[in-house]
């Protein structure tokens, strides 16, 4: 069984408003932090086991830096100068880049294709600076 996926699914998310109006997935409840609500539900949308295995490389529970994912803790180190978990995420975005491209160039019609394409849309434009 196939899940859709908003077309506007945003990743890297700033605000609590911009996740439920955006993503299409809720605000986090009254002690629910958005990193596991954003993690969770990534999670929920992915259908085959390489995207789940991507996404819990992506994003860590209990993360205190934007949705909890490496994209928004590189855009932290950027803005910042100072690095997320006493390491730089620059080199693990790199990495997860190149890992969706080749999950996408081996299997070109990938059931969980568009949320690939955002996960590594969010990952390219977090390494740009934006």
């Amino acid at each position: 069984m196939r899940r859709s996926i908003k077309k506007n699914l945003s990743i890297g998310v700033r605000s609590n408003k911009q996740l439920s109006l955006e993503s299409g997935i809720s605000a986090p409840r009254k002690n629910e932090k958005t990193s596991n609500r954003v993690r969770n539900n990534l999670l929920v949308m992915a259908t085959q086991s390489d995207t789940k295995n991507l996404i819990n490389e992506l994003y860590r529970n209990d993360s205190k830096i934007g949705d909890g994912g490496t994209a928004d803790a590189l855009r932290y180190e950027l803005k910042t100068g100072k690095l997320v978990g006493g390491k730089s995420h620059k080199i693990k975005a790199q990495q997860r880049v190149k890992q969706i491209n080749n999950i996408l160039k081996r299997n070109p019609n990938h059931p969980d294709k568009e949320l690939l394409i955002k996960l590594r849309e969010n990952l390219e434009n977090a390494l740009k600076g934006e």
